[in-house]
Formats: C-alpha cells, sequence, structure tokens
C-alpha cells in the first residue's frame, strides 16, 4: 500500500489515535462491532442464491417482510423500559465487579481496582460519562459505572441506559409494515 498510496499511508499513520473503539464518536450506540454481518445475512439466504436476480429480490423482500413481522410480535410482549437482554447482561456484570467506589457526590465517583493499581476511572451519573468512555460509546454502563450505580440505594440500573436499548425504540425500529404484493411485477 505504501507504494501504491503513499497519501492513504501517511494519513493512516497521523490518524492512528483515529482507529481505536475508545476514540469513536458517541452519538451511535453499538454494544458491539462485528464483521460477521455479511456472512450471516450470506447464510440466511443461501438457498436462494441459484435464483434469477428479480426473484432473489422479491424473496428477500419476503423474508424481510416476515422478519419484521415476528420482531413486531416480540415487541409486543415485552414489558418495561430496557429490552431484557440489556438487563439480563448488566445484572450479571453487577455481581462480578472488584471495583472500589469513591464516591464525590451522588453523581459522581472515582472507581479503582481492589487492591489500587493506580489506574482510576471518573463516572459522572448526571452525565451518563465515565473516563474510560465505553459508557458515551455503547449507551450501556461500563463495569466501573455499574460498581457506582450498583452501589447507591435503590438505583435501578435501567435508568443508565441509553434510550436506544428501550423497547419503544424497538417496537418503533419495526412498526413500519413492510408491504404485501400479489407478485413480483
Amino acid at each position: 500500500m505504501e507504494k501504491a498510496k503513499p497519501v492513504v499511508t501517511d494519513y493512516l499513520r497521523r490518524h492512528k489515535k483515529l482507529w481505536t473503539r475508545r476514540q469513536f464518536k458517541t452519538i451511535c450506540k453499538v454494544d458491539y462491532v462485528t464483521n460477521n454481518l455479511a456472512e450471516s445475512f450470506n447464510n440466511w439466504i443461501k438457498q436462494y442464491k441459484s435464483m434469477n436476480l428479480d426473484d432473489l429480490m422479491d424473496k428477500i423482500r419476503q423474508l424481510i417482510m416476515i422478519k419484521w413481522n415476528q420482531r413486531r410480535k416480540i415487541g409486543k410482549k415485552l414489558d418495561g423500559f430496557i429490552l431484557p437482554h440489556i438487563i439480563k447482561k448488566l445484572n450479571e456484570q453487577s455481581r462480578e465487579l472488584n471495583l472500589d467506589v469513591s464516591e464525590c457526590s451522588e453523581e459522581v465517583a472515582e472507581i479503582t481496582l481492589f487492591g489500587g493499581s493506580g489506574f482510576r476511572f471518573v463516572v459522572n451519573l448526571v452525565d451518563r460519562t465515565c473516563s474510560y468512555r465505553q459508557w458515551q460509546v455503547s449507551g450501556i454502563p461500563c463495569k466501573h459505572a455499574l460498581a457506582f450505580i450498583t452501589a447507591l440505594p435503590n438505583a435501578p440500573i435501567d435508568k443508565y441506559v441509553d434510550f436506544y436499548y428501550s423497547i419503544e425504540k424497538f417496537r418503533g425500529a419495526y412498526s413500519a409494515l413492510i408491504p404485501a404484493i400479489p407478485d413480483k411485477t
């Protein structure tokens, strides 16, 4: 790449910090980044790949229509504010914490590993921030924020999860109908 595109190579070397997850902008909430999306999609449609393009596209539309309807039905059954799998994950993570919480106030605390490794993370519950930055990037409280939240009396974890993971957002995402059509024409 150096010989073919020296400008690109130079840019990547000068901006290497932009490629780390902790430097991501916090506007887009992602729980994880996966490179298996294309593989999953290809596996989903593999039995239809031999179809003509127009037939394949119509089949994909139909598969998506069915999938969205299934998700709509799931959304109707959900209760609470945040998606259950997110709450379950946070409850599991909160049981395995080995962190010391030093409160500045009811909203701000320093979090360190028991035994004092020297690394300290500042958590602000009002701003929903942690100096570790995972909370801002994902929208889900990191282990440092969880340690602080669970140290507070009667603090519900779901209050600190981004609205992106709400049941209302889930329902909204699948509320539009993909129309049923009589034929591909």
